[in-house]
């Protein structure tokens, strides 16, 4: 019931499309869906999206170690660059995000970007070198920034000032709890299937998960524009 408000408050503000008032903001006690809204249906289908996407890449973080050192015997030093590998696809990313400047692009972003983790894990998982798996590693620290990228602002712009915090400690809170579900089931599953396979079932999960979530949240946005006549840019959000 937790969730349910949360993410029924969440698309209570974003509704309007950011025309907020102290109605549109009011917490639903009976835990129904807010409205049929498009905006709000796109922002339902992003959130479970990124919770399914996010429960799966976590989970794969356990058996990472595993891979590069047990299976491509990376020494420890070789191990420590995986971080810089992900780090330059994430700056590429920076430039790609700042040019997403409405909720078509962001939702199309979202959609891409997550799917994109989805073939890079897959990929990984069948990396025949060490230099292979860096390579894919950068297009995943890509992909997942842009992804990211695209949700922070998806969410936050629409959301009034004073209830912004609230909607950032709900998305951390179930990130949060996500990642730690993850860390349970990522252990046992790879210690079932082994590092390389846990890598591929957690890619042929994602890619999936992202075209139904694409789906909806997709033809969502569309029907915002045919109602309002725009994708309603973050800069021109009433206050």
């Amino acid at each position: 019931m937790t969730v349910e408000l949360a993410i029924d408050d969440m698309t209570a503000i974003m509704a309007d499309g950011g025309a907020c008032t102290a109605d549109a903001v009011k917490p639903k006690v009976t835990g129904a869906p807010t409205s049929a809204v498009p905006s709000s249906k796109a922002a339902d289908s992003v959130l479970v999206g990124m919770l399914v996407v996010s429960l799966v890449v976590q989970g794969i973080n356990v058996v990472e170690v595993y891979l590069v050192r047990g299976v491509l015997h990376a020494s420890p030093a070789q191990f420590g660059l995986t971080g810089i590998f992900a780090a330059i696809g994430t700056f590429v990313a920076s430039f790609l995000v700042a040019r997403l400047l409405d909720d078509r692009q962001r939702v199309w972003g979202i959609t891409i970007g997550l799917g994109g983790c989805g073939l890079a894990c897959a990929a990984i998982g069948a990396a025949g070198n060490l230099w292979i798996y860096f390579a894919l590693l950068a297009v995943l620290g890509f992909a997942n920034s842009v992804a990211n990228g695209a949700m922070g602002p998806l969410f936050l712009l629409r959301t009034p000032d004073a209830q912004r915090g609230q909607v950032m400690a709900m998305l951390n809170g179930l990130l949060s709890a996500v990642a730690v579900i993850a860390l349970l089931i990522g252990g046992l599953v790879g210690v079932w299937l082994g590092p390389r396979m846990t890598f591929v079932v957690a890619g042929a999960l994602v890619v999936p998960t992202c075209l139904i979530m694409g789906a909806f949240a997709i033809p969502a946005v569309r029907a915002l524009r045919a109602r309002t006549g725009d994708y309603r840019p973050a800069f021109t959000i009433a206050r």
